[in-house]
């Protein structure tokens, strides 16, 4: 048999190799990034109880950090290829030690079986969201290559049941519900800042015997505390068996993060376990690894073998698979979380208007004062709050941080519309997002006329007299409309004057004409418009100029 390090087969050569399909290849250390952050080199240390000397692979994973955005980046095709190729190398490196290969007959009838076996998994794992999965992760029937690998699987449902974890995180209430869907058992249950959402499935695959079996488990705490700490966990259990041979892979990743004053993501550290053991026999652990991949930079992997099977090629390939799938499986979660504190579930915004918001006079003014508190105990919870209006009315400040709690002032129109208006208020702090609106009416009165002269007795009312109104005149043998239009000055505001037309008759006869008018407030709150006019009759031609002065008396 060739030892492999004959060949140049480092620990380091074959973590690249395990890898290749997801990573592109391998390069020497490096600094990457991590969602923006800068991450130094990771470095594996092993504790072994294996009697192989393999030093050789002190920095495994430095190309994983460095190419995890690019595989994120890759299109769906690719990016499905290359997830699921690199965990079927996993699972075969394990299946060499865990005598399910044997059992199979060899490694090419191994990673035929894989295939076949997984293949019904991954359908259906597509299948339990539909049109919900995400970018990237959309396979379609005739996608090259056709896996279905366990931990694939895994990674698709983990990151489509992180919505739905953080969905189930109540503000007050419990429950909990279990459902059949696509051929998975799906569990999901809800608590004070608390969601869990698990999916569990089964397949027997007729032409190999070879079972298969897949959870995933999601839970997720996405309301940040008054520190801003909120931690989100998957994890991925994948089971194969044939005959009196099979294997267990558990890969276990926890995000723990804090979001700024501002509400946005400050950092996130990452923390995974993988483990694999055969399922007969006592159930010997073959590998055991840990790692931390921290936001602030520096990172490591531990690998603890007890079984004293695992060679330095399962070592090699779970070391590098663990740190891949793990952070492929962060950027989920991160963003689910994200998701759930951005929406307004973490925190409310206590709206207050005086005087309003229903009662507020043209013209007027409604201290408005937004105090964010809490969903989860209550409690104030800082930041800045941020008043937009869009229209005619005024909301000051408009569209800048204020302090909580804060206070804006509203200002309502004076002209005729908009009668009503909504100012948007948003909260954001390290506790989350916060959301509401309130909305005003303009307290206008409905203004009622009287009065006249020359012949002529208007009626009618109008809750707009500074903007556009229409009034009834009414004379012997029959009567007019008078519609008023105010005039505008340079800037759009408003005069007190305007022109008015004038359409009606009676008798057989047609009556038109215009003229302008005056409007002036009175200390009684009447107001009084002075209408000058000239009007023709069209059967006799006679044509008359006149002036009328009408009464506007507002209703309470």
């Amino acid at each position: 048999m060739i030892d492999r390090r004959q060949l140049g087969l480092t620990k380091l050569t074959l973590a690249c190799l395990a890898t290749t399909a997801l990573i592109g290849g391998c390069s020497s250390p490096s600094t990457s990034t991590k969602q923006g952050t800068e991450v130094q080199d990771v470095v594996a240390t092993s504790t072994s109880t294996s009697t192989e000397d393999d030093s050789d692979g002190g920095a495994l994973g430095d190309s994983a950090s460095a190419r995890v955005d690019e595989v994120l980046a890759m299109g769906e095709a690719e990016r499905d290829a290359a997830a699921a190729e690199a965990g079927l190398e996993l699972e075969l490196a394990v299946a060499k030690e865990s005598g399910l290969e044997a059992e199979l007959g060899g490694p090419d009838a191994t990673r035929d079986a894989l295939v076949s076996a997984w293949a019904p998994l991954v359908e259906q794992a597509v299948a339990v969201r539909g049109s919900n999965v995400p970018s990237g992760f959309r396979r379609v029937a005739t996608a090259a290559p056709a896996i279905g690998e366990g931990f694939f699987a895994g990674l698709l449902l983990g990151a489509l049941s992180a919505d739905s974890a953080v969905s189930n995180a109540s503000t007050g209430e419990t429950g909990a519900e279990t459902v059949t869907q696509n051929g998975f058992t799906v569990t999901q249950s809800g608590s004070l800042n608390r969601g869990e959402f698990a999916l569990e499935g089964t397949n027997v695959d007729g032409a190999t015997g070879v079972t298969t079996k897949l959870v995933t488990k999601t839970s997720a705490v996405p309301c940040p505390d008054a520190d801003g700490r909120f931690e989100i966990e998957a994890v991925i259990d994948v089971t194969v068996s044939k005959g009196t041979a099979g294997q267990r892979g558990v890969l276990d990743v926890k995000v723990v993060g804090h979001v700024d004053d501002d509400a946005h993501l400050a950092s996130s550290d990452l923390d995974y376990t993988m483990n694999w053991s055969r399922t007969s026999g006592g159930a010997t652990e073959l590998v055991n690894l840990s790692g931390s991949v921290p936001s602030s930079g520096g990172g490591s992997s531990t690998v603890e073998r007890t079984g004293g099977a695992a060679t330095s090629d399962l070592e090699a390939s779970a070391t590098v698979g663990a740190q891949m799938y793990s952070m492929l499986m962060e950027h989920f979660l991160t963003a689910a979380a994200q998701k759930g504190w951005e929406s307004g579930r973490c925190v409310r915004i206590d709206v207050k208007a005086e005087p309003g918001p229903k009662d507020v006079k043209p013209g007027g003014t409604s201290d408005i004062t937004a105090a964010p508190r809490s969903t989860m105990d209550g409690g104030p919870v800082g930041g800045n709050v941020i008043a937009t209006f869009a229209g005619q009315l005024a909301v000051e400040p408009n569209g800048s941080p204020v302090p909580a709690d804060a206070a804006f002032v509203y200002t309502a129109p004076t002209d005729g519309l908009p009668t009503s208006g909504t100012v948007s208020l948003e909260a954001r702090s390290r506790r989350g997002v916060g959301k509401a609106e309130i909305s005003f009416e303009v307290d206008r009165p409905v203004y009622v006329a009287s009065g006249g002269g020359g012949g002529i007795t208007f009626s009618g009312s109008t809750q707009v007299p500074d903007l556009n109104f229409t009034l009834t005149g009414d004379f012997e043998g029959g009567s007019a409309t008078f519609d008023f239009s105010s005039d505008m000055d340079a800037d759009g505001d408003r005069l007190p004057t305007g022109v008015v037309t004038i359409t009606g008759g009676g008798s057989g006869a047609t009556v038109t004409g215009d003229g302008t008018y005056t409007m002036a407030a009175n200390p009684d709150g009447t107001l009084t418009v002075t209408m000058t006019t000239h009007a023709c009759v069209d059967v006799s031609g006679l044509c008359r100029d006149s002036t009328n002065v009408i009464t506007l008396t507002p209703q309470s």
